[in-house]
């Protein structure tokens, strides 16, 4: 008599196979190291690299006697108040724009800046606007003869030399070695920007740098220029 040693040998195989899933399944936990919180916390972020984190800001316009660019009413322009922006952005540029209220036809600005082109310095055509007109937006870039530090990175006294440019919506825009005049041959002064302590720097175009300082050039659209004028200002910038 033939002696039967496994009985249902299906069940036998379907057990064995059950086995071996779970051992291996087991061992590869055991072997798997697991995400650390600081891994899962950068995932997360999904911060961009070469960026930098956006600082807020409170713009303080000198609104001196000889200033070419002044405040509207005298009063500090405060990052998300009155329709005001005004950031260091992620990229290390000083971001300044005015916003209006109302839709449509209606809509009117709340702040603005005064700019003042009274004071030529040399004039190839008559400007495309009246004398006394407003400011909407600033912005600064990196221009080609200086190295740039991202200006929230930039150390307590610390000065550097940058491009800006300023306009509104009429098309005319004032250049500090911005764009076109970024080139040796413009008279045009550069922006310099200082920071004086942990939390505030300043931004004028007066410096060592500039083959004139305060002179902004004056351009309808990015080719027409109308000519140079002075153009003296100073802004405070404040953590806010």
């Amino acid at each position: 008599m033939k002696r039967i040693l496994f009985y249902k040998p299906s069940a036998l195989i379907i057990n064995v196979c059950v086995f071996i899933f779970v051992f291996i399944s087991c061992k590869k936990q055991t072997t798997e190291i697991p995400s650390t919180s600081e891994e899962i916390a950068t995932a997360k972020a999904g911060s961009k690299p070469n960026t930098f984190p956006v600082v807020s800001l409170k713009v303080t316009v000198r609104d001196a006697l000889d200033d070419k660019m002044t405040s509207d009413v005298g009063e500090d322009y405060v990052n998300g108040t009155q329709g005001v922006s005004a950031t260091f952005d992620q990229y290390g540029n000083f971001i300044f724009s005015c916003g209006t209220s109302g839709h449509g036809p209606s809509a009117s600005l709340v702040r603005w800046l005064n700019i003042n082109f009274n004071s030529p310095v040399q004039v190839f055509i008559n400007p495309p606007i009246t004398g006394n007109d407003k400011v909407t937006a600033i912005t600064t870039v990196p221009v080609t003869a200086y190295t740039f530090t991202p200006l929230q990175n930039m150390a307590e006294t610390q000065s550097q030399c940058i491009g800006l440019t300023g306009g509104s919506g009429a098309g005319w825009v004032m250049n500090f070695h911005r764009a076109a005049e970024d080139v040796s041959s413009s008279p045009s002064a550069y922006a310099v920007v200082t920071k004086i302590n942990s939390t505030q720097w300043t931004v004028t175009p007066v410096g060592s740098c500039s083959p004139n300082s305060n002179v902004c050039a004056l351009r309808n659209g990015p080719d027409v220029l109308y000519g140079y004028y002075n153009m003296p200002f100073s802004f405070t910038l404040t953590k806010n």
